[in-house]
């Protein structure tokens, strides 16, 4: 094997004498290089994707949610809280009601989502990092305040800081009269905002949050919520604690972790990321051509130095290992320099942001990028796999040919 390794080593630093065969192999390394770097910058720029989507979710979504497994409101009484609550690693329950609802605020109307939350929400949601005006007090001194979504705000411009006129929530009670008397069939109650909240375009034009109590009569729902809200401590494993709860819960309900709530959002990206790693594959497959061809031509070249070899007495598994060597270190080095090249570039973008978004206003100024170690790992191995079979024809026919030339030489 040293003797395989010295002379392909060889082959691969000396100077061709046939210059398109230096072209050929130094094409066959940029490409490799280029294309290394390429995928794991477009792997990371997925997983930099995910994080940013899961850092807004968490600001919003609970830990866990507990709901129905078809249908939309049950018994608060249907889960036993002190057992929830007494398990390791929880650190709070919310029980939530939430319906879409009519919200008119002068001349203008815009169908939300009203979310109603218990007491305690407070105190375990992120949300009140982002409230941008105002702040989240839904209830003060036995008055309710609805705490709204930025879009929500714009669409029925209500202005900073309004405190005298209210906003106007009506929710249907009887569908059946609601064209012979829309007034009398709707139920509607009176709501000042508390604060303007901003996370992301979903949430901001859709959510107005409000005392659980609040929604309940609005909705016309006594003692019953949609969901039960679980919110952890740091570090926390969610899964762990989900299969803990589950074993507390009747049969009808079900436990989600924070990515189950938006299971068609992530499930849509990783497989995004599945056809962008075929994708590059194929092209690879394709830049591995040049390493074909380039060891094709090298074995004609070296037809007189393998027929000398083999009349030495290196027998073909010599001159094949030889020319399989040759092409890992074109491989390889492509490889490598690929992999710092796109450590580099992703270093740049994760942490001093190279590639701006360019968009006022946007929930991330840079594009987002996360570097993985598998992703290097898994990549590096992929690549020089398939330079790798890239090589095994080439190296065979030089096999061949060094018997050939053997017999010549003898």
């Amino acid at each position: 094997m040293r003797t395989s390794f010295f002379l392909a080593r060889k082959y691969f630093l000396s100077k061709k004498k046939q210059n398109f065969i230096n072209i050929l192999s130094w094409i066959g390394l940029s490409g490799v290089a280029l294309g290394s770097a390429s995928l794991v910058i477009v792997l990371s720029v997925f997983n930099g994707l995910e994080d940013l989507l899961r850092g807004l979710f968490s600001s919003f979504d609970p830990d866990l949610k507990i709901e129905l497994k078809e249908g939309r409101v049950f018994e608060e009484g249907r889960v036993n809280q002190e057992n929830i609550l007494d398990l390791d690693g929880v650190k709070g329950l919310v029980p939530v009601l939430e319906d879409n609802a009519l919200v008119q605020y002068r001349q203008n109307n815009s169908v939300v989502i009203l979310k109603g939350v218990a007491e305690g929400f407070e105190e375990f949601t992120r949300i009140d990092e982002k409230v941008v005006e105002g702040n989240l007090v839904l209830n003060s001194e036995g008055v309710d305040f609805a705490l709204i979504g930025r879009g929500v705000q714009y669409k029925l411009s209500i202005p900073y800081n309004e405190k005298f006129y209210p906003m106007r929530v009506l929710f249907p009670k009887n569908l059946k009269n609601l064209r012979l008397n829309p007034e009398n069939s709707m139920n509607q109650k009176n709501v000042l905002p508390c604060g303007v909240f901003a996370i992301e375009e979903h949430f901001d034009n859709n959510y107005v949050l409000v005392p659980l109590g609040f929604a309940q009569e609005l909705f016309g729902i006594e003692n019953k919520v949609s969901a039960m809200e679980v919110y952890l401590e740091k570090w926390q494993d969610p899964n762990l604690i989900k299969e803990r709860i589950q074993a507390f819960l009747p049969p009808e309900l079900k436990v989600s972790t924070r990515d189950e709530q938006h299971i068609a959002l992530f499930r849509a990206i990783r497989i995004e990321k599945l056809f962008v790693n075929l994708a590059f594959f194929f092209l690879l497959l394709i830049i591995s051509f040049n390493i074909f061809f380039a060891l094709s031509m090298l074995a004609l070249e070296k037809k007189q130095d393998l027929g000398m070899l083999a009349a030495m007495g290196a027998g073909p598994k010599l001159v094949f290992n030889i020319f399989l060597l040759e092409g890992f270190l074109i491989g390889g080095t492509g490889v490598i320099v690929g992999l710092l090249i796109g450590f580099g570039l992703g270093y740049m973008q994760e942490y001093h942001g190279l590639v701006s978004m360019g968009i006022e206003n946007a929930v991330a100024d840079a594009y987002p990028l996360k570097m993985e170690t598998m992703d290097f790992v898994l990549s590096g191995i992929v690549v020089f796999l398939i330079t790798g079979l890239a090589s095994l024809n080439p190296a065979f026919s030089a096999s061949q040919i060094s018997k050939t030339h053997a017999i010549k030489i003898s």
